[in-house]
Protein backbone atom coordinates (compact mmCIF):
# COMPACT_ATOMS: atom_id res chain seq x y z
CA UNK A 1 0.00 0.00 0.00
CA UNK A 2 1.23 3.50 -0.71
CA UNK A 3 0.09 6.76 0.83
CA UNK A 4 2.48 9.04 -1.08
CA UNK A 5 1.71 8.33 -4.74
CA UNK A 6 4.16 5.44 -4.97
CA UNK A 7 7.31 6.90 -3.38
CA UNK A 8 7.15 4.35 -0.53
CA UNK A 9 5.27 1.07 -0.18
CA UNK A 10 4.18 -1.00 2.83
CA UNK A 11 3.16 -4.65 2.47
CA UNK A 12 -0.34 -5.28 3.91
CA UNK A 13 -0.87 -9.01 4.39
CA UNK A 14 -2.72 -9.53 7.70
CA UNK A 15 -5.81 -11.73 7.49
CA UNK A 16 -8.87 -11.74 9.72
CA UNK A 17 -7.97 -15.20 11.05
CA UNK A 18 -4.51 -14.20 12.32
CA UNK A 19 -2.84 -15.46 9.16
CA UNK A 20 -0.92 -13.76 6.40
CA UNK A 21 -1.10 -13.32 2.65
CA UNK A 22 2.67 -12.88 2.58
CA UNK A 23 4.14 -15.00 -0.19
CA UNK A 24 0.80 -15.47 -1.98
CA UNK A 25 0.92 -14.71 -5.72
CA UNK A 26 -1.59 -11.97 -6.50
CA UNK A 27 -2.96 -12.17 -10.05
CA UNK A 28 -5.38 -9.23 -10.06
CA UNK A 29 -6.51 -6.32 -7.91
CA UNK A 30 -9.74 -4.30 -8.01
CA UNK A 31 -10.97 -1.34 -5.98
CA UNK A 32 -14.68 -0.75 -5.47
CA UNK A 33 -15.46 2.62 -7.14
CA UNK A 34 -18.20 3.60 -4.65
CA UNK A 35 -16.24 2.41 -1.61
CA UNK A 36 -12.51 2.96 -2.19
CA UNK A 37 -11.67 1.35 1.19
CA UNK A 38 -12.93 -1.95 -0.27
CA UNK A 39 -10.20 -3.72 -2.20
CA UNK A 40 -10.20 -7.19 -3.78
CA UNK A 41 -7.22 -9.33 -4.69
CA UNK A 42 -7.36 -12.48 -6.74
CA UNK A 43 -4.57 -15.00 -6.30
CA UNK A 44 -3.08 -17.77 -8.40
CA UNK A 45 -3.89 -20.51 -5.88
CA UNK A 46 -5.57 -19.06 -2.79
CA UNK A 47 -8.82 -17.76 -4.28
CA UNK A 48 -10.32 -14.31 -3.76
CA UNK A 49 -9.66 -11.96 -0.84
CA UNK A 50 -11.35 -8.71 0.23
CA UNK A 51 -10.40 -5.88 2.54
CA UNK A 52 -12.91 -3.27 3.68
CA UNK A 53 -10.22 -1.40 5.63
CA UNK A 54 -7.96 -0.11 2.83
CA UNK A 55 -5.91 -3.33 2.86
CA UNK A 56 -5.25 -3.35 6.62
CA UNK A 57 -6.98 -6.74 7.11
CA UNK A 58 -7.98 -9.30 4.47
CA UNK A 59 -10.79 -11.90 4.53
CA UNK A 60 -11.18 -14.86 2.22
CA UNK A 61 -14.28 -14.97 0.04
CA UNK A 62 -15.34 -18.58 -0.38
CA UNK A 63 -18.94 -19.28 -1.31
CA UNK A 64 -20.60 -21.98 -3.36
CA UNK A 65 -18.73 -22.38 -6.63
CA UNK A 66 -15.90 -20.03 -5.65
CA UNK A 67 -13.26 -22.29 -4.13
CA UNK A 68 -10.60 -21.02 -1.76
CA UNK A 69 -8.03 -22.79 -3.95
CA UNK A 70 -9.19 -21.49 -7.33
CA UNK A 71 -6.94 -19.30 -9.42
CA UNK A 72 -8.60 -15.93 -9.92
CA UNK A 73 -7.79 -14.74 -13.43
CA UNK A 74 -10.08 -11.71 -13.82
CA UNK A 75 -12.18 -9.46 -11.63
CA UNK A 76 -14.55 -6.52 -12.11
CA UNK A 77 -16.76 -4.62 -9.68
CA UNK A 78 -20.04 -3.14 -10.92
CA UNK A 79 -19.44 0.63 -10.84
CA UNK A 80 -23.06 1.31 -9.84
CA UNK A 81 -23.58 -1.43 -7.23
CA UNK A 82 -20.74 -2.41 -4.91
CA UNK A 83 -22.54 -5.63 -3.91
CA UNK A 84 -22.25 -6.95 -7.48
CA UNK A 85 -18.96 -8.18 -8.89
CA UNK A 86 -17.72 -10.66 -11.46
CA UNK A 87 -14.87 -13.14 -10.99
CA UNK A 88 -13.04 -15.18 -13.62
CA UNK A 89 -11.55 -18.37 -12.22
CA UNK A 90 -9.38 -21.23 -13.44
CA UNK A 91 -10.13 -24.55 -11.82
CA UNK A 92 -10.13 -28.15 -13.03
CA UNK A 93 -8.94 -27.08 -16.52
CA UNK A 94 -11.90 -24.74 -17.07
CA UNK A 95 -12.27 -20.99 -17.16
CA UNK A 96 -15.42 -20.02 -15.29
CA UNK A 97 -17.11 -16.63 -15.01
CA UNK A 98 -18.95 -16.13 -11.71
CA UNK A 99 -21.15 -13.30 -10.46
CA UNK A 100 -22.30 -12.30 -7.00
CA UNK A 101 -25.22 -10.00 -6.33
CA UNK A 102 -24.83 -10.15 -2.54
CA UNK A 103 -21.27 -8.99 -1.90
CA UNK A 104 -19.74 -12.46 -2.16
CA UNK A 105 -22.11 -14.47 0.05
CA UNK A 106 -23.09 -16.55 -2.98
CA UNK A 107 -21.99 -16.88 -6.60
CA UNK A 108 -23.64 -18.09 -9.77
CA UNK A 109 -21.90 -19.41 -12.86
CA UNK A 110 -22.54 -17.24 -15.92
CA UNK A 111 -20.16 -18.72 -18.48
CA UNK A 112 -17.72 -21.60 -18.80
CA UNK A 113 -15.05 -21.88 -21.47
CA UNK A 114 -15.43 -24.81 -23.83
CA UNK A 115 -11.72 -25.73 -23.85
CA UNK A 116 -8.83 -25.48 -21.46
CA UNK A 117 -8.72 -21.68 -21.42
CA UNK A 118 -9.09 -19.09 -18.71
CA UNK A 119 -11.25 -16.00 -18.50
CA UNK A 120 -8.62 -13.28 -19.00
CA UNK A 121 -10.56 -10.05 -18.63
CA UNK A 122 -13.88 -8.66 -17.42
CA UNK A 123 -15.21 -5.13 -17.82
CA UNK A 124 -18.54 -3.77 -16.59
CA UNK A 125 -19.56 -0.82 -18.77
CA UNK A 126 -19.65 2.20 -16.43
CA UNK A 127 -22.34 3.91 -18.53
CA UNK A 128 -24.51 0.81 -18.88
CA UNK A 129 -23.80 -1.72 -16.10
CA UNK A 130 -26.07 -4.33 -17.71
CA UNK A 131 -23.39 -4.56 -20.41
CA UNK A 132 -20.40 -6.71 -19.48
CA UNK A 133 -17.45 -7.65 -21.68
CA UNK A 134 -15.40 -10.82 -21.19
CA UNK A 135 -12.17 -11.93 -22.84
CA UNK A 136 -10.88 -15.48 -22.92
CA UNK A 137 -7.60 -17.24 -23.52
CA UNK A 138 -9.43 -19.00 -26.37
CA UNK A 139 -9.33 -15.69 -28.25
CA UNK A 140 -12.94 -14.73 -27.63
CA UNK A 141 -14.41 -11.37 -26.74
CA UNK A 142 -17.98 -11.81 -25.54
CA UNK A 143 -20.62 -9.40 -24.33
CA UNK A 144 -23.93 -9.44 -22.54
CA UNK A 145 -26.56 -6.71 -22.37
CA UNK A 146 -28.40 -8.30 -19.43
CA UNK A 147 -25.71 -8.85 -16.78
CA UNK A 148 -24.88 -12.34 -17.98
CA UNK A 149 -28.24 -13.97 -18.69
CA UNK A 150 -27.27 -14.35 -22.36
CA UNK A 151 -23.98 -13.92 -24.21
CA UNK A 152 -22.90 -13.20 -27.76
CA UNK A 153 -19.45 -13.29 -29.31
CA UNK A 154 -18.18 -9.95 -30.55
CA UNK A 155 -15.01 -11.36 -32.07
CA UNK A 156 -12.88 -14.48 -32.08
CA UNK A 157 -9.16 -14.00 -32.59
CA UNK A 158 -6.54 -16.61 -33.51
CA UNK A 159 -4.80 -16.49 -30.14
CA UNK A 160 -5.40 -15.73 -26.50
CA UNK A 161 -6.60 -12.33 -25.36
CA UNK A 162 -4.29 -11.07 -22.62
CA UNK A 163 -6.11 -7.81 -21.73
CA UNK A 164 -9.36 -6.13 -22.54
CA UNK A 165 -10.18 -2.44 -22.44
CA UNK A 166 -13.30 -0.61 -23.45
CA UNK A 167 -13.09 3.10 -24.20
Amino acid sequence: KTADRGAAWVQKVATAKQGSLGGVDVSILAITPQQPDTVFVGTTSQGLWRSTSSAEVWESIVAGTLSGRAAVTALAVDPTNARTFYVGTWSENLGVLLRTLDNGSSFETLYTTSRSAAITGIIVDPTAPNRVFVATAQGGVLTTENRGATWRALQWFGGPIRRIRVT
